[in-house]
């Protein structure tokens, strides 16, 4: 008969990491990593609104630009069309 083989795991958790740090068991101290989760959350969060703000002032800044273009050189085209009409 084949009998059942149990495995037990060690209860007491890994606190160590690649670096060497120690981190702070989850059952002791739980808002702790909620508070890694929130610092992570409004980092993108922070990072979009940035990244939204650059886009926005960059799209105004160039609209700007070629409106001004445009609109001197239609100015500009349509003087110089009245001047070689009055020439004539």
């Amino acid at each position: 008969m084949l009998t059942p083989h149990v495995v037990y795991f060690q209860s007491t958790p890994i606190t160590h990491s690649l670096f060497g740090a120690k981190w702070p068991d989850a059952n002791e101290h739980p808002l702790y990593y909620v508070g890694i989760y929130a610092a992570i959350g409004l980092s993108i969060v922070l990072s979009s609104s940035l990244s939204g703000m650059t886009q926005y002032t960059g799209a105004l800044k160039a609209s700007r630009t070629l409106f001004k273009w445009v609109f001197l050189q239609t100015v500009i085209a349509h003087l110089f069309l009245i001047e070689y009409i009055d020439n004539f």
